[in-house]
């Protein structure tokens, strides 16, 4: 699933706040692309990132930001590659004029005003 503001919108109008997880990038192998994603909410979920221990702990602390995983021993995963996820949190609608090119972390100037 790519950001598809449609099925957010329809997420967070039926459920609320709405945790988004994506997979930002791979070295190595992964269980799935870059651009996977997942939307969480209390007591349900909907699209992977590829299921298994991976899917389990980004879902059990969707907080924003980015985490890095080694999909190895330490994560009970035979992947053996690394992933990094960017979580975003949203609480209300998103308009489509909304622009989305923003910071997730550290503090370098964004590229436009």
């Amino acid at each position: 699933m790519s950001f598809d503001l449609h099925h957010i919108n329809a997420a967070i109008a039926a459920h609320g706040a709405v945790t988004r997880v994506v997979i930002a990038d791979i070295k190595g192998s992964s269980p799935r692309e870059i651009g996977a994603s997942m939307l969480l909410w209390p007591g349900g979920q909907s699209g992977s990132i590829g299921g298994g221990a991976l899917e389990y702990q980004a879902s059990q602390a969707p907080h924003p930001g980015l985490r890095r995983y080694p999909l190895g021993p330490e994560l009970g995963q035979c992947c053996g590659g690394h992933v990094t996820l960017v979580t975003e949190h949203f609480t209300k609608p998103i308009d489509a004029t909304d622009v989305f090119i923003r910071r997730i972390e550290g503090d370098m100037a964004m590229p436009l005003p």
